[in-house]
């Protein structure tokens, strides 16, 4: 018999039936208890993603701040509209890229902790798993998926009140619904509706993204496990097509990074919310991903001691003033990236006010090139540079 003290040491998982830990799951006190205890055991180097994650989220919340206060009842027209001429004020419309550095944080998870399942079986025996992985990845996601679509259909109309309430309810959420709900269930959601305006829940676009590039990254890392440079190849030309695609639809029909009324064609149906409009933070992300599994399993498989990614950690490893480099470039372009856009939602409120050529630019790159800043920042990072950054990340107020 185990003392009590051994008892508390053991996982609950394995002291309770599975009848016990399926009622466990539902308990207030538990799973609290579960969301406000920080366990820092693991990759030490990782838990910078905790405090990007935080951040991003505050950025997410002040940019639909920024976008939807306009539209609501504000007494002080006059005093708000000062909100917008500052410079300071471009995190607002700079909060796009919050959803673009989620991508990249998806895919540098993905590919690493994958890549690291994978590369000892040689990838090929990997691939009796595949159904298992696509199958998980979708267990993982469908019930937040129906419990937050059932919560928004049926019950949301019941939590507010006023003359217009339930009928402005029920126009923009629960009429698409009844259509479409199927296919949030199915992660096609960003397709079907075409027009993101007609779909049911439409800020769940990201989620059908997500999955969407999650189907194409077993394969990918299974070429990573047999032809290394290949592979790399492969996802330089998925970058690349995406950045074409977005300078191409930009200079075909004038549209630029944030949607305007005079759009020709809708800017959210075409660039916002399809995977190959997308996929290019996601596959910058996943890029960083095998670099630092290079790094971390370099001396388990020593096939990788001397790639292109480990020459590179090596340099920042003996070079303080090359990380300085690095992260200043990293700094410094990103408000490249980020002023532009509080002068279009100023300016371009009701069509293009930029040059074409500008447009086209600008649209083309600047999603995929503010991760690439982002990534500059971290590369130091994961080779134990730069601490001050590491520890104010990781600290344990960004990681709940």
């Amino acid at each position: 018999m185990r003392s009590e003290r051994e008892l508390e040491n053991v996982k609950v998982e394995n002291r309770k039936s599975k009848l016990g830990l399926f009622f466990l799951s539902f308990s207030p006190v538990w799973n609290f208890k579960k969301l406000f205890t920080v366990d820092n055991q693991g990759d030490d180097n990782l838990l910078v993603l905790n405090g990007i994650r935080t951040l991003s989220i505050c950025w997410v919340v002040l940019g639909h701040a920024y976008l939807y206060l306009p539209n609501g009842l504000i007494s002080n027209v006059s005093t708000f509209a000062n909100a917008y001429n500052p410079i300071l004020f471009a995190v607002g419309p700079g909060g796009v890229y919050a959803v673009d550095v989620f991508f990249f944080l998806s895919g540098f998870l993905t590919f690493y902790l994958l890549t690291a399942k994978l590369y000892p079986k040689g990838g090929w025996d990997g691939c009796k798993n595949f159904l298992l992985l696509y199958f998980h990845r979708f267990y993982r996601l469908i019930f937040p998926v129906v419990f937050v679509t059932g919560i928004t259909v049926w019950l949301m109309k019941y939590f507010g009140n006023g003359p217009f309430y339930r009928t402005e309810w029920e126009t923009a959420f629960v009429n698409n619904c009844r259509k479409y709900w199927w296919t949030n269930f199915l992660f096609i959601n960003n397709f079907v509706p075409w027009d993101l305006a007609h779909s049911c829940l439409g800020y769940m676009w990201y989620l059908a993204n997500d999955f969407q590039f999650y189907l194409i990254t077993p394969p990918i890392i299974v070429a990573y496990c047999n032809k290394r440079r290949a592979s790399y190849i492969a996802v330089f030309a998925i970058i690349s097509v995406c950045v074409l695609y977005n300078g191409v639809m930009s200079a075909v029909f004038n549209i630029g990074p944030i949607y305007t009324p005079g759009d020709k064609i809708s800017q959210g149906n075409f660039l916002y919310d399809k995977p190959w409009a997308r996929c290019g933070p996601y596959f910058v992300g996943g890029l960083l991903g095998w670099s630092y599994f290079e790094r971390k399993f370099k001396d388990k498989h020593p096939a990788l001691k001397y790639t292109t990614f480990n020459r590179i950690y090596s340099v920042l490893s003996l070079s303080k003033v090359m990380c300085y480099v690095l992260a200043i470039i990293g700094v410094g372009l990103m408000p490249v990236f980020i002023l532009p856009l509080r002068n279009w939602t100023m300016y371009c409120t009701e069509s293009n006010c930029w040059s074409r050529f500008a447009t086209v630019i600008f649209t083309a790159i600047y999603r995929t090139g503010f991760v690439t800043c982002l990534a500059l920042i971290i590369l130091p990072v994961l080779c134990n540079r730069f601490t001050f950054i590491k520890y104010f990340l990781s600290a344990n107020i960004l990681t709940v």
